[in-house]
This record gives structure tokens, C-alpha cells and sequence, in this order.
């Protein structure tokens, strides 16, 4: 078996070098929460304030890690529970009025301890990030203006530029340079142009697309001036979909009365920004969820028939899987490629989220076979995983790769 050479693997890994185990300890961060408090002294003040701050963090990033549905039945702590579960705490922005204490903080906790907390409460989540997804943030400042994406102003993609950056699904914003300009324009992005939000997300290395298009709607009858904002979701998807997997919904989001106009546009598009994020994560989550638990580890082959591209391609789809939390490449020659996929959740879910993905889990001649559908036969009936055995992780490539599930011991 003739390797490639190590320049050859390093170029070929680069384009992916974001895809990683997607357990990220970032996700337990908590950042920019308000506090005020009045005391007695500004020390009980401080004290009262940091312990709101760091319940509402916790808050925070609970409904981050669940289901919308599971957010009434949160576990609330005792006080020295929350405090145990405190990482790190900075505070920035602090002042200290007459009795009063006024700051911002940010709050890390202990991944295994919030872990702990949710599984005692029986509340399924998922601490996995899924793979970046790019906003196409189109903007109509009124009925009677034409939609902008890469002209100014657009203050709709200067709000995404903004944000902060917490959520399962990284979002991010296209930079708008001369390459952008090319890969896609207005008209496009508003007819969902397949393969003009393909390049876009090829160029930044992301799994799908997000055309979030807002427009200013103004009130009537009495009502006040809104943002709408209809979303369409791409990514890759299954064959049944063409290779693309598409989601719409759509969300509002009224401009404050009692704030001056030129604060209200800006606070009601972060807003919008949010509610959109949420969704995203929601859907995400919907997912991720299913395959919470023990590590599962699996051997598989990749055919490339003297196309690299081909490698790529189950290696972008392999990372839309939120079953899949970890790919590594073992071995490759021009005609294939060795991986091994570390997964969660039972084997048949796993085929199943691949298939979603536009990927066949096959049994060829008693070893796992991955490829995109649209390059393969109908999908087999994958062999039973059902039973795992300890065994360690094949370090090269042998002639022929037997099935194994491994239960990854931590």
C-alpha cells in the first residue's frame, strides 16, 4: 500500500482543519450578563449582584444545552451548589453608585458538573457544536427600497458582523470583498441560488448557507414599525433532497416606542439576530440530542477512484452529522482512504443521520464502506454494531477492514 506523502496529507486537510471533536468547553462560557443591586453598602450590594449574575448565567447556558420544551423544568441550585459549579468569573464594566453596584460578567462553569446537574434532573442535551453555517444578510430598509446585500448602508449586515458568537451553530459573517461580491449578489441570494451559496460556503469552509432576509415594515394602525426576517437554511442533505437540505422559517421582531429611532432600528435588529440564532440552535439541537452518551468507535473505508475531491466531500458531510463528533484519517492512497468516526447513539441512528446527510453506511463483503449515495448503490443493510468489544484503533490501513464498534473508556 503506497501512502501519500505528508505535504500531500497536510494540503489535503487543510480546507477542514475547523473539523474537530465538536465538544467544545467554550460552550460553558457565559458572557456579557448584566447585574444591578442597591444594598445597604456597596459591599452587600456587589455580593447580592455577582450572585443574581451568576444565576442568570446558569440560566443561560442551560436553555443553551437543551430543548426549548425542557426549559420550564429547569433544576434550580442551592447557593453553594452554583458556586461549586463556578469555573472563573470576570467582571468588567464595574461601578459602584452610593449603595448600589453595577457591572458585567462574564461566567465559566464546570462542564461535568453542569453535566451531572441535567442528568440528575433527567433533561437531555447536547454540549456538541454544530458545523458553521454563512449568513447572507440581505436588508430592505422600506417597501418603495430595492434589497441590498453587499451595497451601503445595510446596517442588517453590519448587526451580523456585531454579534457575539455563542450558540451550537457558529454563524458567520461573509466578509463582502471582491471574491464575495463575485460568488454571489442580491438577485441570487433571494432566489437561493444552489450553487452560488454552495461556493460561498466552500469558501469559508462551512456546512450550508443562512439567507436572512429583513425588511422594515412600518406600523399601521397603531401598531409599531417592525422587522420581519425570512430565513432559508442550506446545507448538505440527502439524496432525496438533491444533495441539499432545506429549512424556512420566518421571524419578527417589533421597534421599541419609548427608545429614541436612531436606538431602536439597531436594538430591534439584534433582537432578530438572537431569535434567529435560537432557532438555528433549537433545530440543532432537535438533532444532537439523540446521540448524547458513550463514545462509539467505528473503522470504515472511503473509495476516492483517483479523486481526492471525492474525500472531501464525505469529509464535509461526515461533519453536517450530528452524530458524528470525531473524524481521523488513518491511512490513504489514491484509491481510498482509512477513517475512523467516533459517534453517539445507537448504529442504526448513526446510518440513518448519514443518510441524512446524502452518505451509504454499507457492508462490502464484511467491512464498513462510506460514500455519498449519489456516486453508490442503494444503501445495504449495515451489519449489527449492536454488541461492542474492546478494541483499539487500527494505526494503518490493512487490506481489508473488518466492522468493529469500540466503547471508548474515560
Amino acid at each position: 500500500m503506497i501512502l501519500l506523502g505528508i505535504a500531500a496529507l497536510v494540503a489535503l486537510w487543510s480546507p477542514l482543519a475547523g473539523a474537530q471533536t465538536r465538544t467544545d468547553t467554550g460552550l460553558y462560557t457565559v458572557r456579557a450578563v448584566p447585574v444591578r443591586a442597591e444594598a445597604a453598602s456597596v459591599v452587600a450590594a456587589k455580593e447580592q449582584a455577582l450572585i443574581q449574575g451568576q444565576t442568570e448565567a446558569l440560566r443561560i447556558l442551560l436553555e443553551r444545552l437543551t430543548l426549548p420544551e425542557d426549559h420550564g423544568r429547569l433544576p434550580t441550585p442551592s447557593m453553594d451548589t452554583l458556586q461549586n459549579m463556578v469555573l472563573g468569573l470576570s467582571i468588567d464594566d464595574e461601578r459602584t453608585p452610593p449603595r448600589g453596584y453595577i457591572a458585567t460578567l462574564t461566567v465559566t462553569f464546570i462542564p461535568q458538573v453542569v453535566q451531572a446537574l441535567l442528568q440528575q434532573a433527567d433533561i437531555p442535551f447536547s454540549d456538541q457544536r454544530g458545523r458553521s453555517l454563512v449568513v447572507v444578510p440581505v436588508w430592505q430598509g422600506g417597501p418603495e427600497q430595492a434589497p441590498v446585500l453587499w451595497e451601503d448602508p445595510n446596517p442588517w449586515r453590519e448587526a451580523w458582523a456585531n454579534r457575539r458568537r455563542q450558540g451550537l451553530v457558529p454563524l458567520e459573517t461573509p466578509l463582502g470583498d471582491l471574491d464575495d461580491v463575485a460568488t454571489i449578489d442580491v438577485t441570487r441570494a433571494l432566489a437561493i441560488d444552489s450553487t452560488a451559496l454552495s461556493g460561498l460556503a466552500e469558501r469559508y469552509g462551512a456546512a450550508g448557507t443562512v439567507v436572512a432576509a429583513a425588511r422594515l415594515e412600518p406600523g399601521t394602525n397603531g401598531a409599531p414599525a417592525q422587522v420581519r426576517v425570512d430565513v432559508t437554511k442550506s446545507g448538505v442533505g440527502g439524496a432525496a433532497s438533491g444533495g441539499v437540505e432545506t429549512t424556512r422559517f420566518a421571524v419578527t421582531q417589533a421597534l421599541a416606542t419609548d427608545t429614541p429611532p436612531q436606538s431602536a432600528l439597531p436594538q430591534a435588529l439584534t433582537e432578530a439576530i438572537r431569535s434567529v440564532a435560537r432557532e438555528l440552535d433549537a433545530t440543532w439541537k432537535v438533532r444532537a440530542v439523540g446521540f448524547s452518551g458513550a463514545t462509539v468507535q467505528m473503522t470504515a473505508l472511503v473509495p476516492l477512484d483517483g479523486r481526492l475531491d471525492n474525500w472531501l466531500e464525505v469529509r464535509r458531510r461526515l461533519d453536517a452529522s450530528p452524530a458524528v463528533r470525531e473524524t481521523r484519517l488513518q491511512a490513504m492512497t489514491k484509491d481510498r482512504a482509512q477513517i475512523t468516526v467516533l459517534y453517539g447513539g445507537p448504529p442504526d441512528e448513526l446510518a440513518e443521520s448519514l443518510r441524512r446527510q446524502g452518505l451509504s453506511l454499507t457492508d462490502n463483503d464484511g467491512y464498513w464502506t462510506l460514500r455519498p449515495t449519489s456516486d453508490s448503490a442503494p444503501m445495504l443493510q449495515a451489519p449489527a454494531l449492536q454488541a461492542p468489544v474492546l478494541q483499539a484503533p487500527t494505526s494503518q490501513a490493512p487490506d481489508m477492514v473488518q466492522p468493529s464498534g469500540t466503547i471508548l473508556v474515560r
